[in-house]
């Protein structure tokens, strides 16, 4: 009965290992924390929790691909069912049966390789993750790890140990086995994990992870058989034809067996670490977030924040390669290599316990000395490595909406066939759609291994707890065969991330708010700041108008320091004794009301400038620059008085706008001789004037002797004035020309002593040419002039000379020369004192005269048009 038993429970817990990674279906879970390092260390950067703190996790598992049990061995219930009612006797009676194998236990008598693992991980209390910021993460593990396979095991072989060497149909046959294996390790482990964020551009989201582990081996076995020749005697004899074995076990494993302790499972506690040895996990992890502009937030100051609550990805995509390394372990002295053949062993002599009473026994020891006593002994090394289970992991997740997933993971085990030194898990694949949200989740994973076993399992996360099966349903079924399960649970405390509350939603969360009921700004720890001026509402004069810190919020548009609120002219900048308006030209009138704002003015005039200060302000003064009568329109007056022979004023009248001078009435002309009077720049160079009387039109020259002008030349009485010859009437200018005349006048220079013009007269002789072409009704007279320094004859050829140079430098600018007439004088018109530098200064010159007729003049002179204001009179008559 106790065989049957043993046999029974071996089957029901083969099962327990469909899945080659314990915790493999919480790891794939966004919610695994500290639990999903083992699968990929990669998995805690950006994790959804703060901090992970492991309280107890456990999972056990077997499977086989050979030998099963039948659900109705539970006496109508499933194997999940009986275990449910364990207190219910009747639900295991059949397992007293003593045919119990033939009734409820089945074979596979297929041609594949017969292989079982069994898998059992305890995860240690205060095993942690911790986020460290949003880009890195770490975890510290301890765990306890065991793992056995037998691998290789042919059918008959297989099927001698299962019928304990009783079926007679394989006696006498010769048999071979290649490749037999059987290994053990358990050891503990310390996992340091860092993972990282390695990309974040927003959509594409890349993390890697890296977890050295300390490995310390508590103990282990392994029994390779190269290639096994063997026979069949009968029930209790076999013959070995040949053997080729590598076998060994560590110091710090045995079994102590004795009376009272015949069914003790413990280990030689003496020594009880092997060499530590490294293991090395690595991990990478690439995330698609197509939306991950929901996943943003603003808060606290901060932008474009990742919502860590949140798992963000569309797709995730996930590699690892775990358990790379190995654990050194020191050899039991009597173990090692062995090979060599036995005719008919009799092996159920073999016995792995003494009959002394009270004895503790060794198993291990014995069955060592058993097999050296046997076979032939190779040297063997006092020490050796067991590699560890490595494995190549994949999970590529999908979310389907919200909190619903489906996620395909696999683990590709490698298998080193021809070691015997290893440990190895089961290559699966399996496909687990899933709910996953923060405080609960239902995962259900349907899985494919690679001893063909389909299974259905089922992983319920509830707070803090968890558990599951990867074998549910042959757990659940009461017709399958059970050739798998598995199991697993634990519990942690898990501490989420989550985002501030914002109660009034304006970005500034609940613990730094100080207006948590009222919207505001960061800026001022969540109270309103409506106007944006960064001067808090309840410190803000002008709360709804953007304004400055220093006016209290208030605004200054102009930037005049007075604020808009006081500020006449808002827009414009200003003085504060005008209340914020503007007087560029700091006339004392502000530029709104003032006329002529770029300009200081005056009052009067609306702040327009009179600078002469004649009372006609200078935008209509003609003559801003000299003070003239309002009704001259601000120019000076021009008058033109009638002198007698000595020279005392008669009469004085005012020039018209039209340059004439009109008289009442006169003394017979033979007694009219005028002066005029008035601003130089209007009489200089004037040497014909307009005298209207009783409406007739009469000319008065200017003589050059005493520039008086005249009607006729008077005879000389006394001292009186002389008589003047009157030849030519000038055209009465305006401004501009008179200008023009006066700048050729007083920039012409000639070289010392000679005819020659400097260039310097030269823009302005130009500027008079160009008057002369415009105006064809006018001519020229030129007059030469010399003080009396030298000889007469000589001052007066000069005085040519100097006329005639002025004539042709006018004829090569286009000025018609019958146009233009000269004179020449010498020394015989002097117009100021010879005695004198100054004086002889004044007596060199040049005199230009604008004329409309020459008396005398060429005959071929006759003006092509008459466009100004003076004509050209037919006639003149000489006065």
């Amino acid at each position: 009965m106790k065989k049957i038993l043993f046999s029974a429970l071996l089957a029901v817990s083969m099962p327990f290992f469909s899945n080659a990674q314990v915790f493999s279906d919480i790891a794939n879970s966004n919610y695994a924390g500290v639990y999903g390092v083992d699968f990929n260390p990669s998995c805690i950067a950006d994790n959804r929790m703060k901090l992970d703190i492991n309280l107890f996790g456990m999972g056990f598992n077997l499977q086989n691909n050979y030998a099963g049990m039948s659900q109705t061995a539970f006496n109508g219930h499933s194997a999940l069912g009986a275990m449910m009612h364990a207190k219910d006797t009747t639900v295991w009676k059949n397992f007293n049966d003593s045919n119990f194998q033939n009734d409820y236990m089945t074979t596979r008598q297929t041609d594949d390789i017969k292989s079982a693992i069994i898998e059992a991980r305890v995860v240690l209390p205060l095993s942690f993750m911790i986020s460290l910021n949003q880009k890195s993460s770490i975890s510290i593990t301890g765990e306890f790890r065991s793992i056995t396979n037998i691998d290789g095991f042919e059918t008959p072989l297989a099927n001698l140990i299962y019928n304990d060497f009783k079926d007679s149909s394989l006696w006498m046959k010769s048999f071979s086995n290649d490749h037999a294996s059987a290994q053990f390790m358990t050891w503990h482990e310390v996992g340091f994990d860092y993972a990282r964020v390695l990309k974040d551009d927003q959509t594409n989201f890349i993390k890697i992870g890296i977890r050295p582990k300390l490995e310390l081996g508590l103990g282990s076995m392994y029994f390779y058989a190269d290639h096994l020749e063997y026979q069949p005697v009968n029930h209790d004899t076999v013959t070995i034809l040949g053997s080729g074995v590598q076998y060994g076990h560590s110091t710090n494993f045995d079994f102590p067996n004795g009376q009272g302790d015949s069914s003790a499972f413990n280990y030689n506690f003496q020594g009880i670490f092997a060499h530590p040895g490294i293991g090395l996990d690595l991990g990478f992890t690439y995330e698609w977030r197509p939306d991950y502009a929901k996943y943003k937030y603003d808060m606290d100051g901060q932008t474009n924040l990742w919502m860590r609550s949140k798992s963000k990805y569309k797709l995730k995509v996930g590699v690892a390669l775990t358990d790379i390394g190995s654990i050194k372990f020191d050899r039991a002295a009597n173990s090692g290599d062995f090979s060599g053949g036995l005719d008919h062993w009799y092996f159920r002599g073999v016995k792995l316990h003494d009959t002394v009473p009270n004895n503790v026994d060794y198993p291990m020891q014995i069955l060592d000395d058993t097999l050296r006593s046997r076979f032939t002994f190779n040297q063997t090394s006092p020490t050796y490595n067991v590699n560890l289970p490595t494995a190549l992991r994949g999970d590529v997740d999908y979310q389907i909406w919200k909190d619903f997933y489906v996620d395909m993971n696999f683990a590709l085990a490698m298998q080193w066939k021809k070691n015997p030194n290893k440990v190895h898990e089961l290559s699966y694949i399996a496909v687990t759609p899933r709910y996953d949200y923060k405080w609960a989740g239902v995962m259900l994973p349907l899985s494919y291994d690679q001893y063909k076993n389909f299974n259905v399992g089922v992983c319920i996360r509830t707070g803090p707890l968890f558990f599951g099966t990867s074998s549910l349903g042959a757990m659940l079924g009461k017709s399958k065969t059970i050739y798998g399960a598995s199991f697993y649970f634990g519990t942690h405390v898990p501490i989420h991330y989550r985002e501030p509350k914002d109660r009034d939603k304006d970005k500034v969360s609940n613990k730094m708010d100080k207006c948590i009921d009222v919207p505001g700004v960061w800026e001022f720890l969540g109270c309103p700041d409506r106007d944006g001026d960064h001067v808090q509402d309840a410190e803000d004069v002008c709360p709804d108008v953007p304004g400055l810190q220093k006016f209290n919020g208030c605004p200054d548009k102009d930037g005049d320091g007075i604020v808009d609120q006081q500020d006449a002219c808002p827009d414009d900048p200003g003085l504060p004794q005008f209340n914020g308006c503007p007087d560029k030209d700091g006339d004392g009138i502000i530029d709104k009301d003032d006329d002529c704002p770029d300009e200081p003015g005056l009052p009067a005039f609306k702040g327009c400038p009179d600078k002469d200060g004649d009372g006609v302000m200078d935008k209509v003064d003609l003559c801003p620059e000299k003070p003239g009568p309002v009704d001259n329109e601000g120019c000076p007056e021009v008058r033109l008085a009638l002198v007698d022979l000595a020279g005392q004023s008669l009469n004085s009248v005012r020039q018209a706008k039209d340059g004439s001078f009109t008289f009442e009435s006169l003394p017979k002309d033979s007694l009219c001789v005028f002066r005029l009077d008035g601003d130089p720049d209007k009489t200089m160079g004037v040497n014909e004037v307009k005298v209207i009387v009783n409406g007739l039109a009469k000319r008065a020259i200017r003589s050059q002797a005493d520039g008086l002008f005249r009607f006729e030349i008077p005879k000389p009485v006394g001292n009186g004035l002389t008589q003047v010859d009157v030849k030519d009437v000038a055209v009465t200018l305006n401004p501009t020309e008179m200008a023009i005349v006066k700048k050729a006048f007083d920039n012409l220079e000639f070289e010392t002593g000679k005819d020659i013009i400097r260039p310097s007269s030269d823009s302005a002789l130009d500027a008079l040419a160009g008057l002369l072409i415009k105006h064809p009704e006018w001519g020229l007279k030129i007059s030469g002039h010399t003080d009396n320094v030298g000889q007469p004859a000589a001052n007066l050829l000069l005085s040519k000379k100097r006329a005639s140079a002025v004539k042709s430098y006018l004829i090569s600018k286009g000025v018609p020369a019958n146009h233009l007439r000269t004179e020449w004088y010498g020394q015989t018109q002097p117009i100021a004192p010879n005695t004198t530098p100054e004086g002889r200064q004044k007596n060199r010159r040049v005199e230009m005269l604008i004329v409309d007729y020459y008396k005398g003049m060429d005959a071929t002179f006759v003006p092509a048009k008459t466009t100004t204001a003076v004509k050209p009179k037919p006639k003149t008559t000489t006065h």
